[in-house]
């Protein structure tokens, strides 16, 4: 193993941070064996099994499937490259197969493909440099380079001539080279080809003259400088192109160098070096060495099983830099770890269980601990400069739980059942103090209690201190007395406080068992407040933890149940715990740092909150997360020990030492980070490209590249958002905007970078999304998508079509039948006035015939001719009424004599209805017939009754508006009479027409009512009308019944 370096050579090469991926992140196998970031965004990583997507939320594996020609052609996969056009060219042991990720398949025969470029013969080796071009070594053949900007072909020729290719170099590897590339072949030689003059510039075979073995891989790697790092079978050969120099090992190139503490024996794997200058060396069980080749400084990285932030695998197999400076290390069997620079701002010191820090004015941290007194750190150095315990100075006890540091430079701890500690440092030594241990002694006017929980200092340098059982006490330096406030003398909800905070307006606002309290420091006046209820806040905790107030004035609470934010002005208050995405709901502290962002502790993370006032007043919380995973201490917090240095650090401290936390170099307000569309899901189910799903294809190509999906009305689908920053655990949050359903901003919560729309109703939309800032800002970077949502079968353009199209016939048929109805109606309307014409004509003649006959009895005769005319025309209507008269007798003479028999009118009339045929054939006609006898006899002449029931159903279709409905009822009345009902829904008959309505018309056969009641009448019988409730007329017909006879009797004399 390796030495480490000293601490003094670390503030060259600062703390390095990784972020781990492995199989339980999603990678398909442990064993990295390449990466590749992409011009998209996204991170390849071929493994031993396997190649995987991620986008830096989630992974997506791609594997070789035989029955599947569009699949890899092999799982194992060593190299990944990006052409001009996109697509990757995946390099699978001795062969290659291409993806393209519009239709996110491969494409197996990769000369079929360089046959398009003009390069015939099979591929032996395939390199894409850093112009995009092709280099194709072919099968027994010269080198190919192939320029697809300019579609521009050169052959570098095969030969044994001068500037020509040796045929029997078998080609390793290739990397960029000035304008052309550098290769190795497996027997150790170099060789260097230039584009523009198409010839071999460059042989040498220093490394196998040197040490190097024949029939070995030899992977080369060219950095800026021309400097190439060529590895093979665990050395790796330096050439330095500014010195023209080879070296053997890494070892001795770095003793060249004078690197401090070079090791004099490595096994390496690759080598890399970063955009700093950073030399990064992967080794064989001895982790990875970082090397500033500018300062000559060295630091070897090792995995830690207590700390993920490092190494997970000692034994790393490749390295790669990406354009955007994050370096990837590939291990043997634990996956791939990324440096990110920034990630070295958040870091732990590893100090022992500590409780509370403050920072003096020389910049050291005074930190008290759980058990072990007071230390001095100067950060600046990573040194311990001093402790203080119970054995070395006048400390009464070794737990120390709050701590200030005075306007005069002093240092005050509070401590547990240890009073109050006073540390003056000396003016020569800054670490070293003069410490005055503060005890209760039972005075009125000292301390009240041994147990000291917070520290604080007013504006006129008073010390104000919240103990554990005593209250709220002040000392006065000047008088060196304690002031003291209870809850039995000065009204304080409690003896047990927690916590001091100065407010805005100057108050002492004191946390405790119930809420929190404000003193006047002035006054000494004492306020006790409460959270108030709030309908939206189902938990919370009274006792205090904590209390602070903002810059913006809202209150703050921590309490075991979360935090709990109050907003005075509109007093609201809002609930945030785990659910809202804290490390647990327990708080331990609650501090607020230099650019206005609250920091909430909770038993096992940092969360950074970022309010965010809404138009409706209330506040909205965008939370950002850290862990142990990035970088802090796996131990539980310590509850009040946060602390916000002068510099803008925040100071953790708890079981696990002290956490230092940058916001400044975490924050990344204005990145330039691009969102992805890296998937879609339909019902939770991944949506393949180019295949069906339920019988339609959904995706055409990928999701980021067509940007325009069609789905159903009732589907439930999820977007899934990506990343192009490629970062490994990517904890930023996206904003999304659906134009159509909803104009605001939506943000996805942390734990869920999707989008999920359930039954969205038919139309077209715009999805657009950004980036969430750190900072809540949103980000500048916006895609679009188009969705298209198809309705129902009912609800399709066809559909609608048709809809029309029946309704326009509808409306036609409609038209026609109203059209007719109306036509009806006008002719019934016509009929009606006809036979009212009749009706009162009939009177009139009725009136006349009266006036004759008194006119022959005595009536004066006024003039002659006036006499003359009259009686000409008495005459006329006299033979008039007689002919009718003699019609109606002759009538009634056929009628007068029926012939009667006994019949069963229930059967009759019920033959009748069913049997009845209407006269009209465009109206239809409905009859039915009611009764609730089995069996009634009535002596009737059959022809003449069926006539009169004709003559009478026949009236109702005649007048019926519409189509007709006929009721006939039969039943027996109280005296024993037989009742025959008919009712229509006709026109019904006037009331003034009523009485005269069986009256025969004149000279006109008329409807045949009086017919009607000719027949009943010789049936002994009689008939009346009335109106119909629903409309039309009721023609009730009364018949005697059948005579019963006798039983016969024999007479005695």
């Amino acid at each position: 193993m390796l030495l480490l370096l000293p601490l003094c050579a670390q503030a060259v090469i600062s703390d390095v941070k990784f972020r781990r991926l492995d199989t339980q992140d999603g990678l398909s196998n442990s064993q990295v064996l390449c990466a590749l970031r992409d011009s998209k965004g996204f991170v390849w990583i071929g493994t031993a099994y396997g190649v995987n997507r991620y986008d830096g939320y989630r992974v997506k594996a791609f594997y070789s499937n035989k029955r599947d020609t569009t699949s890899m052609r092999d799982n194992y996969t060593d190299q990944v490259m990006e052409a001009y056009d996109g697509k990757l060219w995946m390099k699978q042991g001795m062969a290659y197969c291409i993806y393209d990720p519009a239709t996110e398949q491969f494409e197996r025969n990769v000369s079929k493909v360089l046959a398009t470029y003009g390069i015939r013969g099979g591929a032996e080796r395939v390199y894409i440099d850093k112009k995009k071009r092709f280099w194709v070594k072919v099968n027994g053949g010269g080198v190919y380079c192939y320029d697809p900007k300019n579609k521009k072909l050169i052959l570098i020729a095969s030969g044994y001539g001068k500037h020509q290719l040796n045929p029997t170099y078998g080609i390793s590897g290739m990397a960029d080279f000035g304008d052309g590339i550098a290769m190795t072949t497996y027997q150790g030689e170099l060789v260097c080809l230039d584009a523009k003059t198409a010839r071999v510039v460059r042989e040498s075979a220093w490394m196998r003259e040197h040490g190097g073995q024949r029939n070995q891989d030899y992977r080369i790697y060219a950095d800026d400088h021309r400097n190439l790092w060529i590895t093979s079978t665990g050395n790796t050969f330096v050439y330095i192109e500014r010195d023209k120099k080879w070296y053997a090992s890494i070892p001795e190139y770095l003793q060249a160098r004078n690197v401090a503490n070079a090791p004099m024996q490595l096994q390496t794997w690759d080598v890399k070096v970063d955009h700093r200058g950073w030399l990064w060396v992967a080794t064989d069980h001895d982790g990875v060495l970082v090397v500033d080749l500018k300062s000559h400084e060295m630091r070897q990285l090792l995995n830690n099983k207590l700390d993920l932030t490092t190494l997970s695998d000692n034994t790393t197999k490749n390295i790669y830099v990406d354009d955007k400076g994050s370096v990837w290390i590939g291990t043997y069997k634990n996956g791939i770890n990324q440096y990110i620079e920034g990630t070295a701002s958040l870091k732990c010191l590893e100090l022992g269980d500590i409780n509370t820090v403050c920072e003096d004015h020389h910049g050291n941290y005074w930190i008290g601990t759980n058990d072990q007194g007071i230390i001095v750190y100067n950060p600046q150095t990573h040194e311990q400069t001093a402790h203080y315990t119970i054995q070395n100075s006048n400390l009464s006890s070794s737990i120390m739980v709050g701590s200030m540091c005075a306007s005069d430079g002093t240092i005050w701890f509070g401590s547990y059942n240890g009073g109050l500690v006073h540390c003056i440092p000396s003016k020569a030594n800054p670490s070293e103090a003069t410490i005055i241990n503060y005890r209760s002694t039972g005075a009125p006017d000292g301390l009240a209690i041994n147990s000291v929980w917070s520290i604080t200092e007013d504006r006129w340098h008073r010390i104000w201190l919240a103990t554990l059982g005593g209250g709220v006490q002040m000392l006065d330096l000047k008088t060196n007395k304690f002031k003291t406030w209870t809850a039995e003398k000065n009204g304080l909800p409690s003896n047990y406080m927690t916590s001091v905070w100065w407010t805005k307006k100057g108050w002492l606002m004191v946390g405790s068992t119930w809420y929190y309290s404000l003193i006047n420091p002035v006054t000494g006046k004492v306020l006790d407040r409460i959270i108030p209820e709030d309908p939206s806040v189902t938990a919370r905790t009274e006792s205090s933890v904590c209390v602070m107030e903002d810059s913006r004035g809202l209150i703050w609470q921590g309490s075991t149940s979360g935090v709990l934010v109050h907003d005075p002005k509109t007093r609201r208050v809002r609930s945030i715990d785990m659910t809202d995405g804290l490390f647990g709901s327990s708080v331990c502290s609650i501090i607020e740092d230099k650019s206005h962002a609250v920091w909430v502790v909770t038993d096992h993370g940092v969360s950074k909150l970022i309010p965010e006032k809404q138009p409706d007043g209330t506040w909205q919380f965008i939370i950002r997360g850290y862990s142990s995973s990035d970088g802090l201490q796996k131990g539980t917090y310590t509850q009040r020990s946060a602390y916000l240095t002068r510099d803008g650090l925040i100071l953790v401290g708890g079981q696990g030492g002290l956490d230092v936390i940058n916001p400044k170099g975490l924050s990344d307000a204005r990145s330039a980070e691009r969102p992805i569309f890296s998937g879609l899901q339909l019902f939770d189910e991944d949506v393949p490209v180019g295949k069906a799903v339920n019988g339609r294809v959904i995706l055409k190509k990928s999701l980021d590249e067509c940007r325009d999906i069609t789905l159903r009305y009732n589907d439930q689908f999820t977007i899934q958002l990506g990343s192009d920053a490629g970062h490994v655990d990517n904890h930023k949050r996206f904003v999304y905007r659906l134009d159509g359903f909803n104009e605001n901003w939506v943000k996805t919560s942390e734990q869920n970078p999707n989008i999920t729309y359930n039954s969205l109703r038919a139309g077209s939309y715009t999805l657009h999304v950004r980036m969430l800032n750190d900072d809540g800002t949103i980000g500048e970077e916006e895609v679009e998508m188009d969705i298209t949502i198809t309705p129902p079968l009912w609800r399709t353009r066809w559909a609608i079509l048709i809809y029309m199209i029946v309704i326009a016939a509808i409306a036609l048929l409609w038209r026609r039948w109203y059209m007719k109805r109306l036509n009806r109606r006008m002719e019934t309307e016509s009929l009606r006035r006809e036979l009212e014409k009749k009706q009162w004509m009939n009177e009139m003649m009725a009136k006349l015939k009266k006036e004759n006959l008194r006119g022959n009895e005595g009536t004066e005769v006024r003039g002659n001719e006036n006499t003359q005319s009259t009686e000409d025309n008495v005459q006329r209507s006299t033979f008039n009424v007689q002919c009718s008269t003699s019609n109606v007798q002759r009538s009634t003479f056929n009628v007068q004599r029926p012939k009667r028999h006994l019949c069963d009118m229930v059967d009759f009339l019920r033959q009748f209805a069913e049997d009845f045929e209407s006269p009209d054939k465009t109206k239809a006609v409905k009859v039915s017939f009611v009764s609730p006898e089995k069996e009634l006899e009535a002596e009737v002449d059959k022809p003449l009754f069926h006539e009169a029931m004709m003559i009478l159903c026949n009236n109702s279709v005649r007048f019926a508006h519409d189509d007709c409905v006929i009721s006939i009822g039969l039943a027996r009345t109280q005296n024993g009479n037989i009742q025959i009902q008919v009712a229509d829904n006709g026109i019904g008959i006037k009331d003034e027409y009523k009485a005269n309505a069986f009256e025969p018309f004149a000279n006109e056969d008329g409807i045949g009512l009086d017919r009607v009641k000719e027949i009943v009448v010789a049936h002994e019988g009689s008939i009346d009308l009335a109106d119909n409730p629903g409309g039309g007329t009721i023609f009730v017909i009364t018949l005697p019944p059948a005579e019963e006879v006798e039983e016969a009797i024999m007479l005695e004399d």
